[in-house]
Formats: structure tokens, sequence, C-alpha cells
């Protein structure tokens, strides 16, 4: 299945929460960066040094995150 954001593909997951059981819980989901281009979240996470996640915002507002995306094309 494809998640058409990252706030999509976060939902149902419970905060605060490490990188590996964020990993765990939705690596596995993809998520369409740009029209017809997708990465999964384990490859977006990956790209973000932190090791823990407050909240949704945490992730998404990651710099490394938003250059990933940014630059998947």
């Amino acid at each position: 299945m494809v998640y058409r954001s990252i706030n999509a593909a976060l939902e149902g997951v419970q905060f605060p929460i490490n990188k590996s059981s964020l990993i765990r819980e939705v690596g596995d989901r993809e998520v369409e960066v740009l029209e017809g281009k997708t990465m999964s979240m384990r490859e977006i996470l990956n790209a973000c040094p932190h090791d823990m996640y407050e909240s949704e915002a945490d992730v998404i507002k990651c710099p490394e995150i938003v250059d990933k995306v940014r630059h998947a094309a």
C-alpha cells in the first residue's frame, strides 16, 4: 500500500518512540514523495540522525528527511 504522505504513514504510531521501534512499526510502508516516485519509511527514517521522536512533527521536520525527500527524483 502506498501512503500519500509521511503523515499518513505515521498514523497509529504512539509517540514518543525510538527510531528502531518506529522503523519496525512503519518501515515497510511506502510513501509517495513525488508523483509516481515512492520511498520506504525505512529509507526515509534512516536519513535522520535522531534516535528518539517525541511527536510526528519531530519526524516530519527532521532536516535530513526533508532533504532526502526533496532530492528523491
